[in-house]
């Protein structure tokens, strides 16, 4: 596997040397880092477009893509938060941005640095909740955004997590032996963690739902889950961001039942490729093309914004 990796990486390199883009051959020479630092380091620490960033020195796809490119998911929060901004979303009556799996934060800074709203940031996992307060701590984001350490359910209970060796996959257990990427590997491991609701999550800080300018969620699978949890937020015409994966929902309670609840609440929806590739003129396709558009993803995934009825 390694090997593998160095050798895509020598490649890369050759090309982006032989055709003079800089550019790319400096990213080449962060993955080459990065690969070579996952034995020999727990962590890594450093600065990038004006943002500190701690990761861990694991084979993670969200770590090593934010140290080689110094963001991840870049284009995609410029696409949303420009798109909100034209609709009026994040106005000054909106304070507050709602996050579900912040993970190490990699939204969570961005969001807090680029509106200057305050983030409820909401982790499960016990490593990804250190490395988001690490995060928010050296950016000097405290004041604005508040984390808190649970998963998100309908109901405030606890919750079994698959841990993933890719911190960015783990996910709530499903009932079967597979999760939504199939059977876990052998070096995950099970964890419990509280959960409670996202209208709870608002009640327990003081934040009326209409104060709210949208929720970002990325659960893997568990989507449906975190809609029944938080209906004031819809109710109050917030709108809500989040991930389209057949696989994931089809193991936590079916890809019907899903979209069942989302019809309840919602009206339209933005494509996320047609709003990086359109900006504020994507179209807002209606509610009844999410069945075809879950059905044409088959074992991929993407995401979505979700306007409310």
């Amino acid at each position: 596997m390694e090997l593998r990796r160095l050798r895509k990486i020598a490649t890369r390199s050759l090309v982006a040397w032989l055709t003079g883009d800089r550019r790319r051959l400096l990213r080449e020479k962060r993955r080459l880092v990065f690969l070579l630092a996952e034995r020999e380091v727990d962590a890594l620490t450093f600065r990038s477009n004006g943002t500190t960033w701690t990761v861990p020195a694991a084979d993670d796809a969200v770590a090593r893509k934010v140290f080689v490119d110094g963001i991840h998911q870049g284009r995609e929060i410029h696409s949303l938060l420009a798109w909100l901004s034209r609709y009026g979303y994040l106005g000054d009556e909106k304070s507050t941005i709602v996050e579900v799996g912040a993970n190490l934060g990699t939204t969570t800074v961005p969001f807090a640095k680029q509106t200057g709203k305050h983030v409820l940031a909401v982790e499960p996992m016990p490593e990804n909740f250190e490395f988001l307060l690490r995060n928010v701590s050296d950016n000097g984001l405290d004041e604005r955004v508040t984390c808190i350490q649970a998963a998100v359910s309908p109901a405030s209970r606890e919750l079994t997590m698959v841990s993933n060796p890719s911190g960015g996959m783990s996910e709530v257990k499903a009932e079967g032996e597979n999760q939504g990427y199939g059977k876990p590997p052998e070096e995950s491991r099970l964890v419990r963690v509280p959960s409670l609701s996202l209208d709870e999550a608002l009640r327990s800080h003081g934040i009326a739902p209409q104060d709210v300018a949208f929720v970002w969620s990325d659960t893997q699978g568990y989507e449906r889950q975190v809609i029944e949890s938080g209906a004031s937020l819809w109710f109050a015409r917030v709108p809500l961001y989040l991930e389209l994966w057949p696989d994931g929902l089809r193991v936590h309670g079916g890809v019907e039942s899903f979209v069942e609840t989302v019809q309840m609440y919602f009206g339209a929806l933005i494509l996320r490729n047609e709003l990086m590739a359109q900006g504020t003129s994507a179209p807002r396709r209606p509610m009844s093309e999410l069945c075809s558009v879950i059905d044409a993803l088959e074992h991929r995934h993407t995401d979505a914004l979700l306007i409310a009825r």
